[in-house]
């Protein structure tokens, strides 16, 4: 328990490009439950962020909160839009070519 409250203060008091390394350490691991506890107070401080938000979906999805995950996916994508940024555009083709070989058969 102790280790948890450790964990949440550290993440409160952390700047939003270390919560986010931070985030992406626990994903990686798996550690899916710590980093929703350490992305949620984060999101609901920057909830303009969309890359806390992009983070926070993966996290809920790896809990098993996919109503949520898709909630928080699709608000990170609409402040994308919101600001103009398409770089997640730019990368989506290539990435459905590959996942679907048929798809480069149109090109």
């Amino acid at each position: 328990m102790k280790a948890l409250a450790a964990l949440l203060l550290s993440a409160l008091s952390l700047p939003s490009d270390d919560l986010i390394q931070e985030a992406e350490r626990l994903i990686g691991g798996e550690l899916f439950a710590d980093a929703v506890l350490v992305l949620a107070p984060g999101v609901k401080a920057e909830p303009e962020d969309p890359e806390l938000r992009d983070l926070y979906s993966k996290a809920l999805a790896g809990v098993g909160r996919l109503d949520e995950a898709a909630h928080q996916l699709q608000s990170a994508i609409d402040l994308l839009v919101a600001t103009g940024d398409t770089s997640a555009a730019r990368t989506t083709p290539p990435r459905t070519a590959h996942a679907d070989p048929a798809a480069d058969a149109g090109r």
